[in-house]
């Protein structure tokens, strides 16, 4: 492996250059991702009939099932003025393990959509309203409604993830190109492929 850096350790470094030059084009071009969250409860009390548990339990389904309700969908992408499809892709449930919190994230092309989506959402389950048919009445609150978005391009990312695969990808196209070369820099190696001892020039005597 040194003899090959010491070789071809030129490949090694276009390639890493390479992938991360176009990651870094790439991560430029996509644009900035707005991402605001709301945050509900499952309600564990006299009026939601539910224990404690069975409020965690419950939680963990809804974070399932809300992103695929075509009536919260519908409700939000009716609040953007936009399709339920788009909606559906811009939707994340999340459910933190042993609680009955629900957050709710959505990403849009701005930080106003972000906010007006989310709280859409929020809305749609746990408002004076609410449009799923799916959701125990009186089971879900609203804890939080978002304020602002935060905004990510991530470029470190797909940049580091550009470097990690042109590395891998130098390594490979290096260690290939070693095994296919006949040329022999050695004089051990000359020895070897013809049978023969050998000695390098520089150590023969005049």
């Amino acid at each position: 492996m040194l003899r090959a850096l010491r070789r071809r350790g030129w490949v090694l470094l276009a390639t890493i250059a390479v992938t991360t030059a176009c990651a870094y084009a790439v991560a430029s071009g996509t644009g900035a991702t707005y991402t605001a969250e709301s945050t509900a409860v499952v309600a564990a009390s006299p009026n939601s009939l539910l224990t404690p548990d069975q409020a965690d339990t419950l939680a963990t389904t809804y974070a399932v099932l809300l992103p695929k309700d075509t009536a919260v969908l519908r409700t939000v992408a009716t609040r953007l003025g936009t399709s339920v499809s788009q909606v559906k892709d811009r939707i994340s449930v999340f459910n933190t393990t042993g609680t009955a919190l629900i957050a709710i994230d959505y990403k849009g092309t701005n930080a106003a959509d972000s906010v007006t989506g989310a709280t859409a959402a929020l809305d749609a389950i746990a408002g004076p309203h609410p449009v799923s048919r799916n959701i125990i009445p009186g089971s879900v609150g609203a804890v939080q409604a978002p304020t602002q978005a935060s905004v990510s391009r991530g470029v470190i990312t797909i940049v580091t993830l550009g470097a990690i695969l042109g590395l891998a990808l130098g390594l490979l196209l290096m260690l290939i190109w070693e095994r296919v070369d006949p040329r022999i820099d050695r004089p051990e190696d000359l020895s070897q492929e013809i049978g023969s001892p050998t000695s390098p020039v520089g150590a023969i005597s005049g």
